[in-house]
Order: C-alpha cells, then sequence, then structure tokens
C-alpha cells in the first residue's frame, strides 16, 4: 500500500503538470468533440490521476454514473461516484468536473449542483457509539 511520501510525490507531479494542461487546453478549439473538450482533458490529465492518489482507483469510482431526479423520475449524470467498496451502491461523494480554465464555478452550475445536493443521499457510516438523545 503507498504511503504518505508516494501520495505527496504525486500530488507534486500533478501540480508540476499544471501549466502543461492549461497550455492544451488554451489551443483547444471550445466544444471540440471527444477527449478534446476541455473538461474531459481535465479528467483525464489531472483529476483522475488526483482520485487515484487519493485511493479511488477504477474499483472505487464510477465515472458518469446517473443518478434520478427526486419527485420526477429524470435522468441526470454525475462526473464520479466515489466508493468505499467496488460494491457500494450508493457511494460515498460525488465529484462534477468542469474545465481547468473555466471561471465563476458557482455562478455558471450552482443550478446543477443544487439539484445534486437535494437528490442524492450518501451512505454515511453508522457510528460506533451512538450519542443518546
Amino acid at each position: 500500500m503507498p504511503g504518505f511520501d508516494d501520495f505527496k510525490a504525486e500530488l507534486e507531479r500533478l501540480v508540476k503538470k499544471v501549466p502543461e494542461v492549461e497550455g492544451q487546453l488554451r489551443h483547444l478549439m471550445p466544444g471540440k468533440a471527444g477527449h478534446g473538450k476541455p473538461e474531459n482533458l481535465t479528467k483525464d490529465m489531472l483529476l483522475t490521476p488526483l482520485l487515484e492518489a487519493l485511493g479511488f482507483d477504477a474499483d472505487h469510482r464510477t465515472p458518469e454514473a446517473s443518478m434520478r431526479r427526486s419527485g420526477v423520475g429524470q435522468l441526470v449524470w454525475v462526473d464520479y461516484v466515489l466508493k468505499r467498496t467496488p460494491d457500494d451502491y450508493k457511494g460515498l461523494a460525488l465529484f462534477e468536473a468542469k474545465s481547468f480554465l473555466e471561471e465563476d464555478l458557482w455562478k455558471k452550475h450552482q443550478k446543477q449542483i443544487r439539484g445534486y445536493l437535494h437528490d442524492y443521499q450518501m451512505a454515511l457510516p453508522e457510528r460506533e457509539n451512538p450519542v443518546p438523545p
């Protein structure tokens, strides 16, 4: 199992990679199909390696996961559902990716994020010693 020094080295490698990713993103045409999309490049070059460094390997994350909007039954998609175990169907957290170059993220995407917060219930771990009422 990798230790703290490995984790620190991976984070340092990713931080050094940021200017390269920024340069590539600035040269892309907006909306280009496939991996040319700025969000996909950000995910491939920065976010996926970060999640792996944090211990969320391919078995502990579900990319492009769907979830149903409460009340309307409409399917929505989130970039990643992070899981405690490979068979964790409920998930630990949602992880939404945006382009590294995008600005004013909250202003542009607050409706999407508020929808996730409203519709998604995470399975919280049971407390070993619950506090009596």
